[in-house]
Parts: C-alpha cells; sequence; structure tokens
C-alpha cells in the first residue's frame, strides 16, 4: 500500500480514531475521503451498511463484488446491473459475471431451471485441475445463486464438484450446509482430488 498523501493523512487519521472510538459510519466516511476504499468497505459492512460497502466496493474497482452485495445482500437487480464493469472474458470473470446476471435475474423473477447452465459451467470450473482465481468465490455465489432458485440439488453438485477439485474443507461446508438446511448429517465419500490447486 502506498503511504498517503498530505491531503489525505488528516482523513486517515480521523477515519482510524473514528474506528477506535467505534463510530463506524464516520470511520467510513473518511476512509473515503482519504480514497481508502477497501478500508471504507470494510468498515461500512461492520456497521451494517451494505449500500455504503457496495459504493466503496465499486470505487475500489472490485465492481463485481459490488454487483453481488447490491442484488444479493440488498435485493436490489437494478443497482447492480448498473454497477456491472465492461464484459470481460479473462478466464472467471466472465463466469462471475454470469452468477451476477443469473441472481439479478432471479431477483426478477426468472424460473428456476434457467440458472442450470452457469451453474454447470461453476462445477466444471470448480472440479477441474489447476489454478483458478477466486475459486472459493465461485462456490459460494454457486451456492447462493442455487439456494435463490430453491435447487438444492445443484448446491450439492457444486460443493461435490469443489471436493472433487480438490477443497478439502469444501466437505465440511456441504456438512453444515446439510445440517443447518435439512437437521441431517450427511457422509461424503472421500474424493479421489484432480490435482492440486491453489485457492484465491
Amino acid at each position: 500500500m502506498t503511504s498517503p498523501s498530505a491531503a489525505e493523512w488528516p482523513w486517515n487519521q480521523a477515519a482510524h480514531c473514528y474506528e477506535l472510538a467505534g463510530r463506524l459510519e464516520d470511520a467510513g466516511r473518511c476512509y473515503a475521503n482519504a480514497g481508502q476504499f477497501p478500508q471504507a468497505a470494510r468498515v461500512f459492512r461492520a456497521a451494517g451498511n451494505l449500500r455504503a460497502t457496495a459504493q466503496m466496493e465499486s470505487h475500489a474497482g472490485r465492481h463485481l463484488v459490488a454487483a453481488w452485495i447490491f442484488v444479493h445482500e440488498l435485493g436490489d437487480a437494478e443497482a447492480a446491473r448498473q454497477a456491472l464493469p465492461p464484459i470481460d472474458e479473462t478466464a472467471g470473470n466472465d463466469l462471475l459475471r454470469r452468477l451476477v446476471e443469473m441472481r439479478c435475474a432471479l431477483a426478477e423473477g426468472a424460473p428456476a431451471d434457467t440458472v442450470l447452465p452457469v451453474l454447470a459451467a461453476v462445477q466444471d470450473h470448480l472440479g477441474a485441475p489447476g489454478d483458478l482465481v477466486w475459486t472459493s468465490t465461485f462456490e459460494e455465489w454457486g451456492v447462493a445463486v442455487a439456494e435463490a432458485a430453491n435447487r438444492f440439488d445443484q448446491v450439492a453438485l457444486t460443493y461435490a464438484a469443489a471436493v472433487r477439485g480438490g477443497d478439502d474443507a469444501a466437505a465440511e461446508r456441504w456438512r453444515r450446509w446439510a445440517q443447518d438446511r435439512f437437521g441431517q448429517r450427511i457422509v461424503i465419500p472421500q474424493a479421489t482430488p484432480a490435482a492440486t490447486r491453489g485457492t484465491a
């Protein structure tokens, strides 16, 4: 991180003091004035101000994250679509955008089965060998889209793909989800990973 400029320094100091005092909205405002948008997003989330969190994520250049917060946490599909960045077909970015767009479509009343193509793509990515940027985000957003569509079979398939792709912790997340959702403890056979893969 670069050192703050002379103009930014007082805002950073004020933000730090407000944060220590528990005045998180004021801290977020000061971090934003200092141009420290990730910090502003962090404290606005801690304050429960999700709309400001999304706005700060957008200012920080994390447009897909901002759009996801708008639609999934605030239920504002219109704001989410406005927050989406230009189409980027870089591996991963395009699929994350499709997940955001699908979550918007569900919020606007799209049929549940429309989630199947994008979730199939997510599952293919999670289960494939090789490094994949934002792996945990694919799983989290894929599960959220499946749940929003009440397609619990697709939730299970998404977790299974992550297990198959070598994410050892995915099995426990799958068990916790089944326990929370259905009150049942499930047994998950140990998968043989396709390859060792890093996580985002």
